[in-house]
């Protein structure tokens, strides 16, 4: 970075520096949960490495006190030079900032710079910094209008700053109230075109609502059971968020809303079927959450209601679920019911085993178990409902222990055991 020549320039072109990025600055120093706070200030702070940016901005509230800048430079021969503004920006060039011009007490920067003086910094080659602004402790000085401090690098040694950080000490309680009132812009960053004071944001339109964006879009039972917030933020950033709804209105319930963002809390418990699809609706303004159940992406007997027919044989009433992926490139699948006689059910001296087919009761004989199969040539299924006689009393099978399994198996292979769906109360 080596000296800059005047050229027209714009607010826009200036990168805001937030923390340690350039942008949420509404989210990055929420007054509630991100900003430490030092008796009844908020300390706001800033930190980037190897900026390589000739044109960077910093954000000052209302209720500002102190406004304290460090910035180091690598050891080259050459000098650093910088020009910065408050509310504008800067049109010094480099020429413009020598040893003779330079401000030589940084004490009251800020002040200065609040005041309308568009301020030189400068330091000789080799020296590792440039002052910008170092304030007295017990400075009187406050911010009434907040705005931004508009800084143009014009040189650098290395054509890089080794390290720019910044804090900033605000009145907590003038913080708070500008904050909760406050305008942003499309990045979540201070609109620059606003009026900003304690009592909030003014001078600028909140753009029109476009839409709205959810976080996150899809939920699972399994994975996402600890977390079940959905939070609703408009689009643009800097539009007003109007009363949000949710339908089916048994999935989700309403939580804390504002005219920035709108939280719902999951009902895991009403998430029963595979690819739940809930929609809010904020002011004709919608967006989707797809919700999945608990264990939806592994294979499940689900809805398991068996019953007795009229001459009190026992009828299996069960749903086979399967997550989408599971029956991707699947043809064909088949379905075995087996029962299972235990050793101390009867006189056997090893279980026995005896399969459901359409016809009847049957023995396997191997080495082709499709014979006995209860069902054969189905059309794979997220969720398939099997209503099954099975032509024996209930009483019979109780009085012998007898456990019936279920099973299947696609035609490209892969028998899955699903274990026992029918056994004695």
């Amino acid at each position: 970075m080596v000296a800059t020549p005047a050229v027209a320039q714009q607010k826009g072109d200036y990168s805001p520096l937030v923390k340690q990025g350039y942008s949420d600055y509404k989210e990055t120093y929420n007054p509630d949960t991100k900003v430490v706070y030092e008796g009844g200030d908020a300390l706001l702070t800033t930190s980037h490495t190897d900026l390589s940016l000739e044109r960077v901005k910093f954000f000052v509230p209302p209720g500002t006190k102190r406004f304290t800048v460090s910035f180091l430079t690598y050891l080259s021969p050459q000098e650093a030079k910088a020009a910065g503004r408050f509310g504008a920006v800067p049109t010094s060039t480099a020429a413009d900032v020598t040893a003779a011009t330079m401000i030589r007490n940084t004490a009251n920067t800020l002040e200065r710079l609040v005041a309308g003086e568009e301020l030189p910094f400068y330091s000789p080659e080799g020296s590792g910094n440039l002052g910008i602004s170092e304030p007295y402790q017990f400075d009187t000085f406050r911010v009434n209008n907040g705005g931004y401090v508009y800084l143009h690098v014009l040189s650098v040694p290395g054509g890089m700053v080794k390290t720019l950080q910044t804090r900033m000490v605000v009145d907590e309680v003038c913080y708070r109230s500008w904050y909760a009132h406050a305008q942003w812009d499309a990045q979540g960053n201070p609109d620059e075109n606003a009026t900003h004071t304690c009592a909030g944001s003014t001078g600028t339109t909140a753009p029109a609502l476009t839409g709205i964006t959810l976080s996150p879009t899809t939920w699972n039972g399994t994975t996402n059971a600890a977390n079940t917030t959905v939070t609703v933020k408009p689009e643009p950033a800097g539009a007003t968020l109007p009363t949000c709804t949710a339908t089916p209105t048994n999935l989700l319930t309403a939580g804390a809303a504002s005219a920035t963002q709108a939280q719902f809390s999951i009902i895991p418990t009403a998430v029963t079927a595979v690819n739940t699809k809930a929609t809010i609706n904020c002011g004709g303004k919608t967006a989707s959450l797809t919700l999945q159940p608990a264990n939806a992406d592994v294979v499940q007997i689900k809805d398991n209601l068996p019953s007795v027919d009229l001459s009190g044989n026992l009828v299996l009433n069960f749903k086979l679920v399967r997550p989408a992926a599971d029956i991707v490139g699947k043809t064909k699948t088949s379905f075995w019911l087996a029962a299972r006689i235990p050793t101390d059910g009867f006189f056997f001296t090893q279980d026995q085993w005896f399969f459901l087919t359409p016809n009847a009761w049957e023995q396997m004989i191997l080495p082709n178990p499709s014979l006995v199969a209860y069902k054969t040539n189905q059309t794979p299924k997220t969720e398939t409902a099997l209503v099954s006689p099975i032509n024996l009393p209930k009483s019979l099978l109780t009085e012998f222990n007898v456990e019936i399994h279920f099973g299947y198996m696609d035609a490209e292979g892969g028998f899955k055991n699903m274990g026992v769906v029918w056994k004695k109360d």
